[in-house]
């Protein structure tokens, strides 16, 4: 099993690597909203009578792409497998629930996952009556995921991790242990220093680390025992497949991948940005000169 402090350095390396990103992200995020301006350099600063100009070009493509995809509700049609197993009737039934259940999150994942480089859906346990209602489909962005950066593919990879942050309420009920709370910390607003005073409530973050060369979930927090000791460590891994090999409930969303690194994705709207850049510089000189 992995260490301490070898899962403080995967999450460290992760951390870094993403705020390195962090503004980058910010440009694409703003593309999509309409906000180009937000985050370039304003025409307005040199002269009062420049007009800035926003086409809609990233939100265009980005929902071009979401309305090809979903035109029409999810669904499936099953037939018995290669083994014989199981009833495809009932399992077509329940695949089908789910999926009208989980189209909004799925669309939003797909959007995360054309923004940005890749984005990910998790299935969380909650309580219902319903047995098969008892995962709820959540979704991630990508540097809230730990990936194997060196894996070639999602079957090869040796661990995954989610990070997250949760109540310091939320963190005892989970795990029964106290762990010092702080301000709640924001991708695309770290470096708001009143952002932690404004905070309601006190954040624990957590990592949900899947080592799957060992077969254990280990929850870590650097906010736990000055991050020198795992929360709890379950192992096996309590999500199996059908072989009963360990699985996550981590389902990964990729438009496009480098292939040199192919878990690290490529995301559609970094491929026209300069575009929605050019057409913003021409549209905003053709106004003000008029």
């Amino acid at each position: 099993m992995l260490s301490v402090a070898q899962v403080r350095a995967l999450l460290d390396n992760h951390l870094f690597d993403w705020d390195q990103l962090r503004e980058e992200m910010a440009r694409y995020r703003a593309a999509y909203e309409n906000k180009f301006w937000d985050n370039q350099f304003s025409l307005r600063q040199e002269d009062e009578a420049q007009i800035n100009i926003q086409v809609a070009l990233g939100h265009e493509f980005i929902e071009s792409y979401i309305a090809a995809l979903y035109s029409k509700h999810p669904a499936v049609v099953l037939k018995s497998g290669l083994q014989g197993r199981g009833n495809a009737e009932y399992s077509e039934a329940v695949v089908n629930d789910f999926l009208i259940r989980a189209q909004e999150t799925i669309e939003r994942t797909s959007r995360l996952a054309l923004i940005y480089p890749h984005a990910y859906l998790k299935l969380v346990p909650v309580d219902d009556k319903v047995l098969y209602r008892r995962l709820v489909p959540i979704a991630i962005e990508p540097w809230n995921i730990l990936v194997d950066e060196d894996a070639q593919s999602q079957d090869l990879q040796r661990f995954i991790g989610h990070y997250y942050t949760m109540t310091v309420e939320e963190a005892k009920e989970k795990f029964g242990k106290k762990i010092e709370g702080e301000g709640k910390i924001d991708y695309f607003h770290h470096n708001m220093p009143d952002l932690e005073e404004k905070s309601v409530f006190d954040y624990v973050q957590v990592l949900e680390f899947y080592d799957l060369v060992n077969d254990a979930l280990v929850f870590y927090s650097p906010q736990y025992k000055g991050g020198e000791k795992f929360i709890e460590k379950i192992s096996p891994i309590p999500f199996r497949d059908f072989e009963d090999r360990p699985i996550t409930p981590l389902i990964p969303f990729y438009f496009s991948r480098l292939p040199d690194e192919p878990l690290m994705g490529y995301g559609v709207m970094q491929r026209i940005y300069d575009q929605c850049y050019e057409l913003n510089i021409i549209r905003s000189y053709q106004a003000s000169a008029v």
